[in-house]
């Protein structure tokens, strides 16, 4: 078996955590502002922008851990 082919646990672990992320950031832009809003009850825009934020936050956390599984 060729060492090319071998991935160690690590690049598992590492796109496991991008495809966590990348969901929570999707979920967090579609749901977060009404979430927000029935939860805290809290100004609608006010949620709408950390909803954004917190998908903002999350995608680039993902982007930088594909980079650094190597793909």
């Amino acid at each position: 078996m060729p060492e090319d082919t071998e991935q160690p646990a690590s690049n598992f672990l590492l796109k496991a955590l991008y495809n966590t992320l990348a969901g929570i950031g999707g979920l967090s832009f579609l749901f977060g502002r009404r979430l927000l809003a029935e939860l805290k009850h809290m100004d609608r825009l006010l949620g709408e922008m950390i909803g954004i934020g917190v998908a903002v936050l999350c995608i680039a956390l993902a982007a930088m851990v594909k980079s650094a599984s190597g793909e």
